[in-house]
């Protein structure tokens, strides 16, 4: 038998989930979904290698090299040496691509600002404690992720 907090973790991940591919649906100008999820977890998470950021994606590192090349031809990113392993690349990304995301962002907002605008207050003052308990949760998981994972992340 699930306990309440069990079922509440387990609501808490399908809800999460559909709002987050509801979000995604707002039509994105030129790029598919996986880039903006790319240059999001730049953004987020700072420059890193392209097997780290398929890892994160859950992609295979060939997959994800196919998309880190189009968002370099389409200066969303750049691959600079790794100062630490001279035969490997970070993907960093720049000033186009954080603008774009911006941009992608922005239109997710608008389209969703009018449902929060007939929220409450306290539905509001709600939902705004509930983002704040969901960052903390997202922070100790991916604590707990990166304690749990080799040492050497992909190249």
């Amino acid at each position: 038998m699930r306990s309440e907090r069990t079922a509440l973790a387990l609501d808490l991940f399908i809800t999460a989930s559909r709002f987050s591919r509801s979000a995604a649906k707002v039509p994105a100008p030129r790029h598919p979904g996986v880039m903006w999820r790319v240059l999001s977890t730049l953004s987020y998470q700072g420059p890193m290698r392209t097997g780290q950021i398929a890892e994160s994606e859950r992609v295979s590192q060939s997959s994800m090299t196919t998309t880190v090349d189009r968002l370099v031809r389409l200066g969303l990113v750049e691959r600079v040496q790794d100062p630490t392993d001279g035969r490997a690349m970070i993907v960093h990304l720049t000033a186009d691509g954080e603008a774009a995301l911006r941009e992608q962002r922005g239109l997710i907002v608008a389209q969703l600002d009018s449902y929060f605008e007939e929220l409450s207050d306290m539905d509001a003052a709600v939902l705004k404690r509930s983002v704040e308990l969901m960052r903390e949760l997202v922070d100790v998981a991916e604590q707990a992720y990166a304690r749990s994972e080799p040492t050497s992340k992909g190249a």
